[in-house]
């Protein structure tokens, strides 16, 4: 599992540099342009260019453990493998698993 914050950052680093590789292979990807000063009610990035957003909706999950240690944190649910534990003995978990949807103001 992942911390939720590097996943946020993780995910988002990833996404730029996408993009970045992108536009230098396609110009029409996320091209550069000028914005002219609106009168608008919507929030404008610097220069006064248009935001976008990335949305995110993550599953999450918080576990407690009944030995001397609890987990803490909220961790981002891994969907694409099991991590398995190699120690003995027995141990009790709660675990829940919530949903988190936020979205990142960005400027391409």
């Amino acid at each position: 599992m992942m911390d939720l914050k590097d996943f946020v950052a993780v995910s988002i680093d990833q996404i730029f540099e996408g993009i970045k590789t992108a536009r230098e292979k396609h110009r029409a990807v996320a091209p550069p342009t000028r914005y002219a000063a609106e009168k608008s009610s919507e929030p404008r990035g610097p220069g006064n260019s248009p935001l976008d957003k990335i949305d995110f909706d993550i599953a999450v999950t918080t576990t407690e453990a009944t030995t001397d240690k609890i987990a803490g944190g909220i961790k981002v649910l891994n969907i694409f493998g099991v991590g398995l534990d190699a120690s003995k003995g027995q141990e009790l978990q709660n675990s829940t698993v919530s949903r988190i949807k936020f979205s990142v103001p960005v400027v391409f």
